[in-house]
Protein backbone atom coordinates (compact mmCIF):
# COMPACT_ATOMS: atom_id res chain seq x y z
CA UNK A 1 0.00 0.00 0.00
CA UNK A 2 2.80 2.40 0.95
CA UNK A 3 4.67 1.61 -2.26
CA UNK A 4 1.55 2.31 -4.31
CA UNK A 5 1.12 5.69 -2.58
CA UNK A 6 4.79 6.51 -3.16
CA UNK A 7 4.50 5.70 -6.86
CA UNK A 8 1.37 7.84 -7.12
CA UNK A 9 3.11 10.81 -5.49
CA UNK A 10 6.07 10.39 -7.86
CA UNK A 11 3.75 10.40 -10.86
CA UNK A 12 2.03 13.56 -9.60
CA UNK A 13 5.38 15.29 -9.00
CA UNK A 14 6.56 14.38 -12.50
CA UNK A 15 3.31 15.66 -14.00
CA UNK A 16 3.56 18.97 -12.13
CA UNK A 17 7.23 19.26 -13.10
CA UNK A 18 6.41 18.88 -16.78
CA UNK A 19 3.40 21.21 -16.64
CA UNK A 20 5.38 23.95 -14.87
CA UNK A 21 8.58 23.46 -16.83
CA UNK A 22 9.85 26.82 -18.17
CA UNK A 23 10.92 27.42 -21.75
CA UNK A 24 14.68 27.03 -22.24
CA UNK A 25 16.76 29.11 -24.68
CA UNK A 26 20.21 27.90 -25.68
CA UNK A 27 21.57 31.00 -27.41
CA UNK A 28 21.08 34.71 -26.87
CA UNK A 29 22.27 35.25 -30.45
CA UNK A 30 19.83 32.81 -32.04
CA UNK A 31 16.87 34.10 -30.04
CA UNK A 32 17.77 37.72 -30.68
CA UNK A 33 15.15 40.23 -29.65
CA UNK A 34 12.66 37.46 -28.87
CA UNK A 35 14.06 37.04 -25.37
CA UNK A 36 12.02 38.70 -22.64
CA UNK A 37 13.44 42.01 -21.43
CA UNK A 38 16.33 41.92 -23.93
CA UNK A 39 17.96 45.01 -25.42
CA UNK A 40 20.65 44.26 -28.01
CA UNK A 41 23.86 46.25 -27.55
CA UNK A 42 25.98 44.56 -30.24
CA UNK A 43 24.65 41.81 -32.49
CA UNK A 44 28.00 41.04 -34.13
CA UNK A 45 30.54 40.20 -31.41
CA UNK A 46 31.31 36.95 -33.21
CA UNK A 47 29.93 34.71 -35.91
CA UNK A 48 29.19 31.01 -35.71
CA UNK A 49 31.63 28.96 -37.75
CA UNK A 50 32.85 25.41 -38.09
CA UNK A 51 36.42 24.79 -37.01
CA UNK A 52 38.97 23.45 -39.47
CA UNK A 53 42.24 22.65 -37.73
CA UNK A 54 45.24 20.67 -38.99
CA UNK A 55 45.29 17.08 -37.81
CA UNK A 56 47.50 16.71 -34.73
CA UNK A 57 50.76 14.82 -34.85
CA UNK A 58 50.57 11.71 -32.65
CA UNK A 59 53.63 10.24 -30.96
CA UNK A 60 54.14 6.92 -29.15
CA UNK A 61 53.60 3.22 -29.74
CA UNK A 62 49.90 3.48 -28.74
CA UNK A 63 49.12 6.25 -31.22
CA UNK A 64 46.14 4.31 -32.62
CA UNK A 65 44.33 5.04 -29.33
CA UNK A 66 43.89 8.70 -30.27
CA UNK A 67 40.37 9.43 -31.52
CA UNK A 68 39.82 13.12 -30.95
CA UNK A 69 36.25 14.40 -30.74
CA UNK A 70 35.21 16.47 -33.75
CA UNK A 71 35.51 20.24 -33.15
CA UNK A 72 32.14 21.99 -33.16
CA UNK A 73 33.38 25.52 -33.84
CA UNK A 74 32.69 29.02 -32.58
CA UNK A 75 29.44 30.60 -31.46
CA UNK A 76 27.56 33.54 -32.84
CA UNK A 77 27.76 36.12 -30.07
CA UNK A 78 25.57 39.03 -29.08
CA UNK A 79 25.98 41.50 -26.23
CA UNK A 80 22.55 41.88 -24.62
CA UNK A 81 21.22 43.87 -21.67
CA UNK A 82 18.32 42.22 -19.81
CA UNK A 83 15.86 43.95 -17.56
CA UNK A 84 14.08 41.92 -14.89
CA UNK A 85 16.52 38.98 -15.16
CA UNK A 86 17.89 36.82 -12.35
CA UNK A 87 21.18 34.94 -12.00
CA UNK A 88 19.95 31.78 -10.39
CA UNK A 89 22.90 29.42 -10.11
CA UNK A 90 26.70 29.19 -10.18
CA UNK A 91 26.47 27.57 -13.61
CA UNK A 92 25.30 30.85 -15.14
CA UNK A 93 21.68 29.99 -15.97
CA UNK A 94 19.67 33.21 -16.26
CA UNK A 95 15.97 33.40 -15.54
CA UNK A 96 14.38 36.02 -17.78
CA UNK A 97 11.50 38.37 -16.99
CA UNK A 98 8.90 35.94 -18.36
CA UNK A 99 10.24 32.97 -16.34
CA UNK A 100 12.01 31.33 -19.28
CA UNK A 101 15.67 30.33 -18.95
CA UNK A 102 18.78 31.30 -20.89
CA UNK A 103 20.76 28.09 -20.38
CA UNK A 104 23.71 28.63 -22.72
CA UNK A 105 26.30 29.06 -19.90
CA UNK A 106 25.41 25.63 -18.47
CA UNK A 107 26.65 23.94 -21.68
CA UNK A 108 24.53 20.76 -21.57
CA UNK A 109 20.82 19.88 -21.24
CA UNK A 110 21.57 17.33 -18.49
CA UNK A 111 22.97 20.09 -16.27
CA UNK A 112 19.86 22.20 -16.79
CA UNK A 113 17.62 19.21 -16.12
CA UNK A 114 19.38 18.52 -12.83
CA UNK A 115 19.00 22.13 -11.75
CA UNK A 116 15.31 22.22 -12.67
CA UNK A 117 14.54 19.11 -10.65
CA UNK A 118 16.68 19.66 -7.56
CA UNK A 119 17.62 23.26 -7.04
CA UNK A 120 15.17 25.63 -8.65
CA UNK A 121 13.07 26.40 -5.58
CA UNK A 122 15.83 26.12 -2.98
CA UNK A 123 17.31 29.61 -3.21
CA UNK A 124 16.33 32.99 -1.87
CA UNK A 125 16.35 36.05 -4.09
CA UNK A 126 18.10 39.37 -3.49
CA UNK A 127 17.79 42.59 -5.47
CA UNK A 128 20.89 44.15 -7.05
CA UNK A 129 20.70 47.75 -8.25
CA UNK A 130 22.46 49.24 -11.24
CA UNK A 131 24.14 47.59 -14.25
CA UNK A 132 25.86 44.21 -13.89
CA UNK A 133 27.70 41.76 -16.16
CA UNK A 134 27.51 37.99 -15.63
CA UNK A 135 30.82 36.09 -15.41
CA UNK A 136 29.06 32.88 -14.37
CA UNK A 137 29.62 29.69 -16.34
CA UNK A 138 29.52 25.96 -15.65
CA UNK A 139 32.93 24.53 -14.58
CA UNK A 140 34.31 28.03 -13.87
CA UNK A 141 36.00 26.72 -10.69
CA UNK A 142 38.44 24.88 -12.99
CA UNK A 143 41.52 26.79 -14.17
CA UNK A 144 41.24 25.70 -17.81
CA UNK A 145 37.54 26.56 -18.10
CA UNK A 146 38.01 29.93 -16.42
CA UNK A 147 40.91 30.91 -18.68
CA UNK A 148 39.60 29.42 -21.92
CA UNK A 149 35.80 29.72 -21.56
CA UNK A 150 35.04 32.58 -19.15
CA UNK A 151 37.72 35.17 -19.89
CA UNK A 152 37.33 35.09 -23.72
CA UNK A 153 33.72 36.23 -23.19
CA UNK A 154 35.15 39.70 -22.49
CA UNK A 155 36.53 39.96 -26.03
CA UNK A 156 34.80 42.88 -27.73
CA UNK A 157 32.73 43.49 -24.61
CA UNK A 158 34.63 45.45 -21.97
CA UNK A 159 34.61 48.75 -23.84
CA UNK A 160 30.87 48.41 -24.54
CA UNK A 161 29.82 48.16 -20.89
CA UNK A 162 28.69 51.12 -18.74
CA UNK A 163 31.47 52.79 -16.74
CA UNK A 164 29.74 51.87 -13.47
CA UNK A 165 29.05 48.23 -14.33
CA UNK A 166 29.76 45.59 -11.70
CA UNK A 167 30.58 41.92 -12.29
CA UNK A 168 28.81 38.97 -10.71
CA UNK A 169 31.31 36.15 -10.16
CA UNK A 170 31.10 32.62 -8.68
CA UNK A 171 30.80 32.10 -4.95
CA UNK A 172 34.12 30.20 -4.86
CA UNK A 173 37.01 32.29 -6.17
CA UNK A 174 40.70 31.35 -5.96
CA UNK A 175 43.52 33.91 -6.07
CA UNK A 176 44.07 33.16 -9.76
CA UNK A 177 40.44 34.10 -10.50
CA UNK A 178 40.97 37.53 -8.97
CA UNK A 179 44.42 38.04 -10.51
CA UNK A 180 43.20 37.19 -14.02
CA UNK A 181 40.32 39.67 -13.74
CA UNK A 182 42.70 42.33 -12.45
CA UNK A 183 44.90 41.74 -15.52
CA UNK A 184 41.89 42.72 -17.64
CA UNK A 185 41.31 45.86 -15.58
CA UNK A 186 38.55 44.43 -13.36
CA UNK A 187 39.48 44.91 -9.67
CA UNK A 188 37.80 43.00 -6.82
CA UNK A 189 36.03 46.21 -5.78
CA UNK A 190 33.88 45.98 -8.94
CA UNK A 191 32.95 42.32 -8.37
CA UNK A 192 30.49 40.55 -6.11
CA UNK A 193 30.30 36.80 -5.44
CA UNK A 194 26.96 35.05 -5.88
CA UNK A 195 26.38 32.76 -2.87
CA UNK A 196 25.39 29.19 -3.67
CA UNK A 197 22.09 29.52 -1.82
CA UNK A 198 20.95 32.77 -3.46
CA UNK A 199 19.55 34.10 -6.72
CA UNK A 200 20.13 37.75 -7.63
CA UNK A 201 17.55 39.88 -9.44
CA UNK A 202 19.09 42.72 -11.44
CA UNK A 203 17.82 46.07 -12.62
CA UNK A 204 20.03 45.55 -15.68
CA UNK A 205 22.11 42.47 -16.48
CA UNK A 206 24.58 42.47 -19.38
CA UNK A 207 25.30 39.13 -21.00
CA UNK A 208 27.64 37.84 -23.70
CA UNK A 209 27.73 34.11 -24.33
CA UNK A 210 30.80 31.86 -24.61
CA UNK A 211 32.96 32.59 -27.65
CA UNK A 212 33.03 28.90 -28.60
CA UNK A 213 31.49 25.57 -27.70
CA UNK A 214 33.09 23.95 -24.64
CA UNK A 215 36.30 22.27 -25.85
CA UNK A 216 36.65 24.62 -28.83
CA UNK A 217 38.20 28.08 -29.05
CA UNK A 218 37.66 31.26 -31.04
CA UNK A 219 41.02 32.43 -32.50
CA UNK A 220 40.05 36.09 -32.27
CA UNK A 221 38.92 35.85 -28.64
CA UNK A 222 41.92 33.86 -27.33
CA UNK A 223 44.39 36.07 -29.20
CA UNK A 224 42.73 39.13 -27.65
CA UNK A 225 42.98 37.51 -24.22
CA UNK A 226 46.68 36.69 -24.66
CA UNK A 227 47.54 40.20 -25.80
CA UNK A 228 45.50 41.84 -23.04
CA UNK A 229 46.86 39.72 -20.17
CA UNK A 230 50.49 39.52 -21.30
CA UNK A 231 50.38 43.22 -22.14
CA UNK A 232 49.46 43.94 -18.53
CA UNK A 233 51.61 41.37 -16.72
CA UNK A 234 54.61 41.08 -19.03
CA UNK A 235 57.15 38.30 -19.56
CA UNK A 236 59.69 36.84 -17.17
CA UNK A 237 63.22 38.14 -17.19
CA UNK A 238 65.77 36.09 -19.10
CA UNK A 239 65.64 34.33 -22.47
CA UNK A 240 62.50 34.70 -24.58
CA UNK A 241 62.72 31.15 -25.94
CA UNK A 242 62.37 28.99 -22.84
CA UNK A 243 61.49 25.31 -23.05
CA UNK A 244 59.11 24.31 -20.26
CA UNK A 245 58.23 20.92 -18.86
CA UNK A 246 55.13 21.16 -16.66
CA UNK A 247 55.04 18.43 -14.02
CA UNK A 248 51.83 17.09 -12.44
CA UNK A 249 53.60 15.31 -9.59
CA UNK A 250 51.26 16.98 -7.08
CA UNK A 251 48.06 15.60 -8.60
CA UNK A 252 46.54 12.83 -10.72
CA UNK A 253 47.70 12.01 -14.25
CA UNK A 254 51.28 12.45 -13.12
CA UNK A 255 54.13 10.56 -14.76
CA UNK A 256 55.27 8.03 -12.17
CA UNK A 257 58.77 7.55 -13.61
CA UNK A 258 59.29 11.22 -14.41
CA UNK A 259 62.59 11.39 -12.51
CA UNK A 260 64.06 8.56 -14.59
CA UNK A 261 64.02 10.57 -17.82
CA UNK A 262 64.05 14.12 -16.48
CA UNK A 263 67.86 14.43 -16.92
CA UNK A 264 67.36 13.82 -20.66
CA UNK A 265 64.79 16.64 -20.81
CA UNK A 266 67.04 18.93 -18.78
CA UNK A 267 69.98 18.24 -21.11
CA UNK A 268 67.74 19.33 -24.01
CA UNK A 269 67.25 22.70 -22.33
CA UNK A 270 63.94 22.20 -20.55
CA UNK A 271 63.05 23.90 -17.27
CA UNK A 272 60.71 22.03 -14.89
CA UNK A 273 57.87 24.02 -13.36
CA UNK A 274 55.05 23.15 -10.97
CA UNK A 275 52.19 25.38 -12.11
CA UNK A 276 50.17 24.64 -8.97
CA UNK A 277 52.84 26.34 -6.85
CA UNK A 278 52.99 29.51 -8.97
CA UNK A 279 50.78 32.56 -8.73
CA UNK A 280 48.74 33.47 -11.79
CA UNK A 281 51.13 36.33 -12.54
CA UNK A 282 54.15 34.02 -12.39
CA UNK A 283 52.45 31.46 -14.64
CA UNK A 284 51.70 34.12 -17.24
CA UNK A 285 55.26 35.43 -17.17
CA UNK A 286 56.78 31.96 -17.46
CA UNK A 287 54.63 30.86 -20.40
CA UNK A 288 54.84 34.25 -22.14
CA UNK A 289 58.57 33.56 -22.49
CA UNK A 290 58.16 29.95 -23.68
CA UNK A 291 58.39 28.70 -27.23
CA UNK A 292 58.07 25.01 -26.31
CA UNK A 293 55.84 23.38 -23.67
CA UNK A 294 55.70 19.67 -22.77
CA UNK A 295 53.13 18.57 -20.20
CA UNK A 296 50.74 15.78 -19.22
CA UNK A 297 47.14 16.60 -20.15
CA UNK A 298 45.59 18.88 -17.54
CA UNK A 299 44.33 22.33 -16.70
CA UNK A 300 47.87 23.75 -16.59
CA UNK A 301 48.02 23.51 -20.38
CA UNK A 302 45.57 26.42 -20.50
CA UNK A 303 48.73 28.47 -19.95
CA UNK A 304 49.78 27.93 -23.57
CA UNK A 305 47.37 30.83 -24.10
CA UNK A 306 50.20 33.14 -22.98
CA UNK A 307 52.89 31.68 -25.28
CA UNK A 308 53.94 33.76 -28.28
CA UNK A 309 52.89 32.13 -31.55
CA UNK A 310 54.01 29.87 -33.02
CA UNK A 311 55.05 27.80 -30.00
CA UNK A 312 55.44 24.02 -29.90
CA UNK A 313 53.03 22.21 -27.55
CA UNK A 314 53.37 18.51 -26.72
CA UNK A 315 50.51 17.06 -24.68
CA UNK A 316 51.14 13.73 -22.93
CA UNK A 317 47.96 11.65 -22.61
CA UNK A 318 46.64 8.31 -21.40
CA UNK A 319 45.40 5.92 -24.11
CA UNK A 320 42.17 5.63 -22.11
CA UNK A 321 41.47 9.35 -22.36
CA UNK A 322 42.84 10.21 -25.76
CA UNK A 323 39.63 11.69 -27.19
CA UNK A 324 39.63 15.14 -25.55
CA UNK A 325 40.14 17.84 -28.15
CA UNK A 326 40.53 20.92 -25.93
CA UNK A 327 44.34 21.32 -25.99
CA UNK A 328 44.51 20.53 -29.71
CA UNK A 329 41.87 23.13 -30.55
CA UNK A 330 43.38 25.72 -28.18
CA UNK A 331 46.85 25.27 -29.66
CA UNK A 332 45.43 25.45 -33.17
CA UNK A 333 43.39 28.58 -32.45
CA UNK A 334 46.53 30.26 -31.11
CA UNK A 335 48.65 29.27 -34.09
CA UNK A 336 50.83 26.81 -32.14
CA UNK A 337 52.34 23.56 -33.38
CA UNK A 338 50.78 20.66 -31.46
CA UNK A 339 51.49 16.98 -30.90
CA UNK A 340 49.91 14.32 -28.70
CA UNK A 341 52.29 11.88 -27.01
CA UNK A 342 50.53 8.69 -25.86
CA UNK A 343 52.10 7.29 -22.69
CA UNK A 344 51.30 4.03 -20.91
CA UNK A 345 48.70 3.79 -18.15
CA UNK A 346 49.91 3.14 -14.63
CA UNK A 347 47.32 2.56 -11.92
CA UNK A 348 48.39 3.19 -8.33
CA UNK A 349 46.59 4.10 -5.13
CA UNK A 350 43.22 3.84 -6.95
CA UNK A 351 44.13 6.59 -9.41
CA UNK A 352 45.25 6.56 -13.02
CA UNK A 353 48.73 7.92 -13.69
CA UNK A 354 51.08 7.70 -16.65
CA UNK A 355 54.42 6.12 -17.45
CA UNK A 356 56.76 7.06 -20.24
CA UNK A 357 59.79 5.29 -21.69
CA UNK A 358 62.95 6.16 -23.52
CA UNK A 359 61.41 5.74 -26.97
CA UNK A 360 58.56 8.15 -26.22
CA UNK A 361 60.93 10.71 -24.69
CA UNK A 362 63.07 10.54 -27.85
CA UNK A 363 60.01 11.15 -30.04
CA UNK A 364 58.97 14.08 -27.85
CA UNK A 365 62.39 15.69 -28.12
CA UNK A 366 62.66 15.07 -31.86
CA UNK A 367 59.32 16.84 -32.40
CA UNK A 368 60.22 19.65 -29.98
CA UNK A 369 63.60 20.32 -31.55
CA UNK A 370 62.18 20.40 -35.07
CA UNK A 371 59.98 23.29 -34.01
CA UNK A 372 60.52 27.06 -33.89
CA UNK A 373 63.39 26.65 -31.40
CA UNK A 374 65.30 23.96 -33.31
CA UNK A 375 69.03 24.06 -32.59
Amino acid sequence: MQNAKGRKRAVIREFLFRVNRPAVHWSASAAGGALAGARTIDAALGHASKASWPEPVVLGAARDAVRLATPLGTNGRTLVAFSGARAIDQNGIIELADGSLLAEPAWHPDIVEEWLRRRRHRVRSRRQRGPWFSCLLEFSCNYYHWICDVLPRFSGVLDRLPADVRFVVPGAMAPWHWDSLAALGIPPSRCAQLPRDEAWAFDELYYAGPAAVCGDHDPTAVAWLRDAVVGTIGRSAGPADRRLYVTRRLTRRSIVNEDEFWPVMADAGFTLIEAERLTFVDQVRAFASATCVVAPHGAGLANITWCPAPATVIEIVSPRFASQRCVWTLASALGHRHAIAVAADCERDSRLDLEWNGALVREILEFALRGPLAT
